[in-house]
């Protein structure tokens, strides 16, 4: 391989360019497509540049742009201060023909193929639809993971729902239900896998025996139960396994013994209950047997015997071997999805149209190596010219195939560039033998070495690291050429500052006993040690870097969490790069309480919860002034309530801009240190939910459930969900290894570079070579006999990609970083372990020697001083550009502290006054003082105040559940059964009552509100009754069945404007204009009101508003349980819960409400002639054969009596006629 001459090198053939960090690698880019234009005069729509992200897209064009500016410049003034540029004078003397060809090309430069690999398989697809057999109107769609869960759901259904039980409890145990079956398929992907073993479905041979055995020691148990922990008990067991006999302090006459054994009891006995398998056994079920018992006796002695113990024996091992037998069958089951899901995908894509990403990619690969792939090929050959494909390390198999297929003709012109140093997404499919491959193949190969970005005494640390051993990448085929500084050395590095500064965590304060130090020890011993450097740095006198400078490298999201608090807690600015997604927030979690609360406004234990969250802002305190402050209480409950009603009517965003703005949630969040963070994240949400609500026609439910969805751990995580960055000016920044890749910063921190590299996962990923071809092949070990070689295999690989994520971590520096090290455990196996320690051992083969153990025995036998003499020899080596020093001492420092403040405090006092009457208010909160039904229907529960502010779901599902469906007057009570009838009857046709609809509309019902389906024939029957009664004695014609849909209205919501008014003020109307039914003194009952002064808007819902011959009727439902019998609900009983209750001051102020609607409409509207009357249904009590004696309720107020109440109450009132 030789140094790339930029300037000479042909442009011709298969190149491979090797580009190592910080070495130029976006300008040799630039240099090569403008030498294509110059030179080999292409058009900018011949050239052809890929990368693997949209961001690389959108810096590749504006770089090539600016570069091709640049050359237009150069020629035009005939001199450059560019190398290049200038090689390019030279080269072309005829300038105005290369001023004309740069020209062309940035006239076109629009035109210009700069894709990344997924847009350039879509324009194949869509330019040769003919030969790729690909439909022009196919949607693509960016997350399979619906698809993908739809499947998996699919074949668990086929493959378990009829298995043996003990099958089925030893699969969710180990698989934990269909969700493992979606992430394998995720981590399939469109790469070109092996899968191994398949083996046939296991015939569970051993089932049958295991069942006698089983139900041996369960007949035996409940006969050898008291001579069995009497067994146990006995004193010639071991107390290591069944509990030592000495007694416990805290109970004088309780051993430890007594303590095991009785769980031990507690256990059989749980297991050989009716409802139990059987399988799996219990943990610590073998304490039953007597081969256990034999080898847990003292020395000397002889446990006592019994024969439960034998029959134990025998279920034991029948155990192990059907444990063997499933094992094999959860194999089985893997592999058997993994071959039926392409197929069942494509059925399912094609039914509905559309393509995955990946699908682009397979789809070209599938019609270049089809017969009519030679045509393809040369057609893409024939316009592309020359390509030019960046990042190629991370190309997979199938892109590679796609590449080597277009471009590898001898005509071709194909310049690859990439570093195998930097390969680390092997997690997206990324495959390092594809590159590797692709090398070997290469006619020409290039590197780049010089270093443009770090200063010269940080590369001479990071090629001393690297040089410690003899193969530092472990790949033979991955050499390792020390980089050369693009920039001049200046002497020795500054005075005071190392360009590498290695900590290091001595285990010996940590730990007993000489063992390492904790991963979670050691990982918050770091992130403290990184806050209290980064704050000595910014704090120092000469403050070299500001926050901004620094980034600190994490794996984990979790990490990146925990740096950011320990930073917060410092003072110090941070802002986290996409180190997590946005439904794991706690945002996420704040936001779907807030939500819930909103869709039940009438649940005040959802409230409170809510207003307890951040966003919210509520103390413990206030929320107990809520209590007992019912003014303050109401006003949150009619803010909640505008917020669920504005949500029905406009939608999610409008009612998320009014949450905001109307609680102060910008501010508030605003007010914390990660402020930023928080508020980006809501922001964020809103937008998500709002897209996803519109996309999907998602309500109130549909957006709950939704988003409950994405907040389970188990579904799966998409990019386009990632946390967004928040402002980060003058911040620190927290960024994961992967996503720095391309990125700079001034300082770099690597606390966490010691990650072990043992493979834990049973499916095993790892590579194999073909006997015939000598190839590497991608290939998945489901649990094959040679599981555990091939783990090896796996293992020695993730090593790899761990040395190859801390060699990007450590190039992102330009001037200085830190590495952390120490005695921690896991991190024996770790890529620094590797580095820092293998220098002396011999080199081995990657496919022959488990060097992840070796590494682990070798390096887990070193002590503190063995490490530590390592790093110091290490240091030596570098010539002073590392240095090794203990963790920085943590402080209680803060950043901008506020000044200490001396002298007496006092508080303000509030000297104005404030308004309180001014309200939006309505009937319920008139008469209970409290806004339980402020701002939704009314639904029955009135006269039940106390109820409106009990969760009451628990108990209320409970007794729907015990209640026989007798007759109507059985039917559950409560708040539940009043809004099942309000929503049914507003959604039946009155007119079709005996239909099939309705009889399906009140089976949806009852089952959306928790009610048993036996209570369909009652509900039919009773419904019947209400819309067949007559309401009016002197209208017997005027029923409900009557109504059309066109001639009635539902849940009609009114406002109108409220004079500030007292109790007084209603007690006054309705005494001197009086009731039509004398022996009710309402004045009297309203005396009962307790609310204070109100003014400002009434509002409130009619649950019905009809016309019959040109007269309107008010409507109200009520489901009260008055008693057992029809006779209960008789006109006088009625009249008695009519004011009790008092719903004649709720109808009064809804025909006041209704009478200015239908003059607004009509202003011929006349009371007397238009206006028909009330009418009050109570539900349980209507029988048609007896009405309108039983269960109605009809009242005509007089008009006299309705203008004087619109008179006290509205402004300006006008009178009706």
């Amino acid at each position: 391989m030789k140094p790339l001459d930029l300037i000479n090198t042909p442009l011709e053939g298969i190149n491979l360019i090797e580009a190592s960090a910080g070495t130029g690698k976006t300008y040799t880019i630039e240099g090569l497509f403008l030498r294509l234009i110059l030179e080999r005069q292409f058009q900018v729509d011949q050239i052809l540049v890929v990368t693997f992200t949209k961001a690389a897209t959108e810096e590749l064009k504006d770089r090539i742009r600016t570069k091709l500016f640049q050359a237009e410049k150069a020629f035009t003034n005939g001199e450059s201060s560019d190398t290049l540029l200038n090689a390019s004078l030279e080269r072309m003397p005829n300038s105005r023909q290369a001023i004309a060809l740069i020209r062309d090309a940035l006239v076109n430069f629009d035109r210009a193929p700069i894709f990344t690999i997924h847009g350039f398989c879509a324009r194949i697809l869509f330019e040769h639809a003919f030969e790729t057999s690909n439909l022009f109107d196919t949607e693509l769609v960016s997350d399979p993971s619906e698809w993908e869960r739809e499947v998996a759901e699919d074949f668990w259904r086929r493959h378990l729902y009829d298995a043996p039980l003990e099958c089925i409890s030893y699969v969710i145990q180990k698989l934990k239900g269909p969700s493992s079956f979606q992430q394998l398929l995720g981590k399939i992907g469109p790469a070109d896998i092996d899968i191994i073993p398949q083996i046939d479905r296991p015939a569970l041979e051993t089932l049958t025996a295991f069942r006698r055995a089983y139900n041996r020691v369960r007949k035996q148990w409940l006969r050898a139960r008291p001579a069995v922990q009497k067994a146990l008990r006995d004193p010639s067991l071991s107390g290591t396994q069944y509990g030592s006999l000495t007694t416990r302090q805290k109970a004088a006459n309780i051993t430890k013994r007594d303590l095991t054994v009785l769980s031990l009891i507690k256990s059989m006995d749980q297991y050989v209950a009716p409802q139990n398998t059987g399988f799996p056994l219990f943990k610590n079920f073998d304490k039953f047997t007597a081969q256990k018992l034999k080898t847990s006796a003292r020395k000397g002695q002889m446990p006592s015997n019994h024969d439960f113990f034998i029959v134990c024996d025998d279920l034991y091992r029948c155990a192990a071997e059907l444990d063997t037998e499933l094992q094999q069958y959860i194999v089985y089951l893997k592999a058997d999805l993994i071959a039926a899901a392409p197929t069942e995908l494509r059925a399912q894509k094609s039914q509905k149209n559309i393509q995955f990403f990946d699908d682009l990619l397979i789809l070209v690969k599938q019609a270049l190596l089809s017969k009519s792939g030679n045509p393809l090929a040369d057609a893409v050959r024939q316009k592309y010219r020359a390509a030019l494909v960046d990042e190629f390390q991370d190309t997979d198999s199938v892109q590679y195939k796609i590449f080597s297929r277009l471009f590898t003709d001898p005509s071709s012109l194909l310049f690859m560039i990439g570093d195998p140093k930097q390969a680390i997404y092997s997690f997206r499919g990324a495959d390092i033998f594809s590159y590797l491959k692709a090398a070997r193949d290469a006619q020409s190969r290039f590197t780049l070495t010089d270093n443009w970005r770090s200063e010269p005494h940080l590369i001479a640390a990071i090629n001393t690291l690297f040089s410690n051993v003899k193969r530092p990448f472990l790949f033979k085929d991955i050499s390792f050429e020390p980089a050369r500084a693009g920039k001049r050395h200046t002497g020795k590095p500054q005075k005071g500052i190392s360009p590498m500064t290695v900590w290091y965590l001595d285990s010996r304060p940590y730990s007993d006993k000489g063992k390492p130090v904790t991963k979670t020890t050691a990982t918050h011993l770091l992130a403290e040690a990184v806050a209290e450097e980064i704050f000595g740095l910014v704090s120092s006198k000469s403050r070299l870097w500001q926050p901004g400078d620094m980034a600190v490298l994490v794996r984990t999201n979790r990490q990146a969490r925990l740096i950011n608090r320990c930073l917060s807690a410092r003072g110090l600015p941070s802002v986290l790069h996409s180190t997590g997604n946005i439904f794991d927030s706690r945002e996420a979690m704040e936001i779907e309480k807030i939500l819930l609360s909103i869709s039940a406004p009438d649940n005040p234990g959802l409230l409170k919860a809510a207003l307890a969250f951040d966003m919210m802002g509520a103390r413990g305190e206030d929320l107990l002034a809520a209590d007992l402050d019912v003014d303050l209480w109401e006003d949150q409950l009619i803010r909640i309530r505008d917020y669920a009603q504005l949500w029905q009517r406009s939608g999610f965003m409008q009612m998320f801009r009014a949450l905001m703005n109307q609680e102060h949630i910008r501010q508030r969040l605003l007010s914390y240190s990660d402020g930023e963070r928080r508020l980006t994240n809501v922001l964020h949400l809103a937008e998500i939910i709002h897209q996803e609500s519109l996309r999907r026609n998602l309500g109130m439910s549909g957006v709950l459930k939704w988003l409950a969805e994405q907040r389970d751990p188990g579904s799966p995580r998409l990019e386009e969900h990632q946390l967004r960055l928040e402002s980060d000016a003058h911040a620190v920044n927290i960024v994961t290894i992967h996503k720095s890749k391309g990125l700079e910063y001034p300082v770099v921190f690597c606390p966490y570079g010691w990650e072990g590299s043992f493979v834990k996962d049973p499916e095993i990923m790892f590579h194999r070579s073909d006997a015939s071809t000598g190839e590497q092949h991608l290939t998945m070990d489901l649990g094959s006999d040679s599981h555990a070689t091939h783990r090896i295999y796996s293992q020695n690989e993730l090593l790899a990609e761990n040395i190859r994520l801390l060699y990007v971590a450590l190039t992102r520096a330009q001037s200085k970083c830190y590495l952390a090290w120490g005695r921690i455990n896991t991190a024996d196996s770790s890529a620094l372990a590797y580095l820092l320690h293998a220098h002396a051992e011999p080199q081995p083969d990657l496919q022959s020697a488990d060097i992840v153990t070796d590494l682990k025995r070798r390096i887990g036998a070193k002590s503190d001083e063995d490490r530590l003499a390592d790093l110091r020899l290490l240091a030596k080596k570098s010539g002073g550009s590392i240095e090794v020093v203990s963790l920085p001492e943590p402080s209680d420092a803060r950043l901008w502290a506020q000044p200490d403040r001396t002298g007496p405090l006092s508080c303000r006092h509030f000297s104005g006054s404030i308004d309180t009457r001014w309200k939006v208010s309505s009937y319920s909160a008139l008469i209970s003082r409290r806004t339980a039904d402020i701002d939704l229907p009314d639904r029955d529960a009135l006269g039940e105040l106390t109820t409106h502010m009990t969760d009451r779901s628990e108990s209320e599902i409970e007794s729907n559940k015990a209640a026989v469906p007798e007759d109507i007057f059985a039917f559950p009570k409560g708040s539940r059964a009043g809004n099942f009838f309000h929503d049914l009857l507003e959604n039946l046709d009155y007119t079709a009552c005996y239909s099939d609809a309705s009889n399906q509309t009140i089976q949806l019902t009852l089952q959306a509100y928790g009610f048993d389906s036996t209570w369909q024939h009652v509900i039919a029957e009773t419904i019947s009754h209400v819309l067949h009664a007559p309401l009016m004695p002197e209208l017997p014609e005027l029923t409900l069945s009557a109504i059309d849909f066109d001639q009635r209205l539902n849940e009609m919501e009114f406002y109108f404007p409220l004079n500030t008014i007292q109790p007084t003020t209603l007690q006054t109307v309705f005494r001197r204009h009086g009731l039509d039914q004398s022996r009710i003194n309402f004045p009297v009952q309203l005396q009962k009101l307790m609310f204070s002064p109100v003014g400002g808007f009434m509002k409130g819902y009619i649950d019905l508003v009809f016309q019959h011959r040109r007269q309107f009727f008010l409507v109200d439902w009520k489901s009260n349980y008055l008693g057992p019998t029809i006779d209960s609900y008789r006109r006088d009983a009625l009249d008695i819960v009519m004011h009790e209750h008092f719903y004649i001051l709720q109808y009064h102020l809804y025909v006041l409400a209704l009478c200015l609607y239908l003059r607004q409409r009509n202003l011929a509207f006349q009371y007397e002639t238009d206006f028909g009357g009330v009418i009050y249904l109570f539900i349980r009590g209507i029988d048609r054969r007896r009405s309108p004696e039983s269960g109605i309720y009809f009242n005509r107020p007089k008009a006299t009596l309705i203008n004087a109440l619109g008179k006290s109450l509205i402004p300006d009132f006008v009178k009706f006629s």
